[in-house]
């Protein structure tokens, strides 16, 4: 997984917009499928960063924070943070 995307890349038929930055309140938002709440309530409290991404050198992630939330250089900065509109998913 190379980060957070707006919908399942499997699914897309093209890869889907990804988030460079996604505020904690945003990824609480969209649901528990790639992090979990307790996990995200937790870095929130504590004001703790952290990245979502596969590891390696030159390698794509989101960085989850105090935000504000942000897509991937050239993606819309228009996405709508909603669960009816957005999916997470692992691939």
């Amino acid at each position: 997984m190379a980060g957070w995307y707006t919908q399942d890349p499997a699914a897309a038929g093209r890869c889907p917009p990804r988030f460079t930055h996604l505020a904690w309140e945003n990824a609480l938002g969209l649901g528990g499928r790639i992090v979990q709440e307790a996990a995200l309530l937790f870095a929130r409290n504590h004001h703790l960063s952290f990245q979502v991404g596969r590891g390696g050198h030159n390698s794509a992630f989101t960085c989850i924070g105090p935000g504000p939330s942000r897509m991937e250089a050239g993606q819309s900065t228009q996405t709508r943070f909603s669960t009816s509109l957005l999916q997470a998913m692992i691939s």
